[in-house]
């Protein structure tokens, strides 16, 4: 799935249509990348072209969350305030699928 599936489908929940705009590419890329790291996953993705190597549940959790970031740069608090709470009980259904990370300092032994 790429990002721009996950813009598509993330535009969909919320009834708006997909512009395909470069600021408005540039604002689904930032979202994407946000919710992305929220999920535990890193790896910052370059453009919305590029292929996102997560799970189908992991990628349906996304396009909720981009669509719930996506809301709230328009000002559209209603669907906001639904696709956050969705976002928010899926998170946390797949939370045991997110890989934690651990802090080290090179060169020290606990």
């Amino acid at each position: 799935m790429t990002g721009n599936d996950i813009y598509k489908q993330a535009c969909s929940l919320l009834n708006y249509e997909a512009n395909e705009t470069e600021k408005e590419r540039e604002t689904a890329l930032n979202c994407l990348n946000n919710i992305l790291c929220d999920l535990g996953i890193f790896e910052a993705v370059e453009n919305l072209e590029t292929d996102i190597k997560v799970s189908p549940t992991n990628a349906f959790i996304t396009a909720f969350g981009v669509a719930m970031l996506l809301a709230e740069i328009r000002l559209d608090t209603v669907r906001r305030g639904w696709m956050a709470e969705v976002y928010n009980v899926k998170r946390a259904q797949v939370k045991s699928e997110i890989i934690s990370r651990k802090e080290t300092f090179p060169g020290v032994t606990a």
